[in-house]
């Protein structure tokens, strides 16, 4: 049998190897996130049961409305090719709601729904992104990066009177988020995001598609103080 000891410079080179590896994880970037957001409800009510009927002329609205969130992102080291970051934010969401199927209530005109959608929420976005870099500029440190990676939006806000009779609307939307990022020389970063749901917010036979399109900056905190 061989007893086989390594020098004591092998050793050394091992260890700094490790404690390299390890820098890229814990050398990261704390930033804040603020920006716009766009949303829009698509929803479908089936055969959902409901004593209350409601005129849509009052609550069909097949546009995107505005709000707006606020949070903070951690973003692995600068210097290691594919990146990733990790956010929390807060966001205030007003929402469009497209009804995609509609009754008739003879004699009365119009189209009517057994179901009215909340419009107004609060919510806590939890995401992380893969980031891989398509454009970049060694002279100026400008760079492009193609994002992608799942989210959960956690609803904060209670329900309308109307849907906690039912307890109409779910907890949390998993979501799928991918879109772009300008780093103009790490002294800021925009962003567009969107976010395509993978799940309904709203319980069977209900099946409502809340999509929204974020617009933002993100700044390293060291630079706002």
């Amino acid at each position: 049998m061989y007893l086989i000891i390594g020098s004591s410079n092998t050793i050394e080179a091992q260890e700094t190897k490790t404690q390299k590896g390890f820098v890229h994880f814990l050398e990261n970037q704390v930033s804040v996130l603020a920006g716009l957001n766009i949303s829009k409800q698509n929803i479908t009510v089936g055969d959902y049961s409901s004593r209350l009927n409601y005129n849509l002329t009052e609550y069909q609205n097949n546009s995107y409305k505005a709000g707006y969130f606020l949070g903070f992102r951690v973003d692995g080291k600068s210097d290691l090719k594919d990146k990733f970051d990790f956010s929390i934010s807060f966001n205030k969401v007003n929402t469009g709601t497209n009804y995609k199927d509609v009754i008739s209530l003879n004699p009365f005109l119009g189209s009517f729904s057994k179901f009215k959608a909340d419009d107004n929420f609060f919510f806590m976005n939890v995401n992380t992104h893969y980031k891989k870099a398509i454009v970049s500029s060694p002279s100026t440190k400008k760079k492009w990066y193609l994002i992608v990676g799942p989210s959960v939006d956690i609803r904060l806000s209670s329900q309308s009177n109307d849907n906690q009779v039912n307890n109409t609307y779910r907890r949390c939307i998993i979501k799928a988020d991918f879109g772009f990022e300008f780093d103009n020389q790490s002294y800021y970063t925009l962003f567009v995001h969107y976010k395509q749901p993978l799940s309904s917010f709203t319980i069977q036979p209900i099946i409502t598609h809340l999509n929204s399109l974020e617009i933002g900056t993100v700044f390293k905190i060291n630079d706002l103080f």
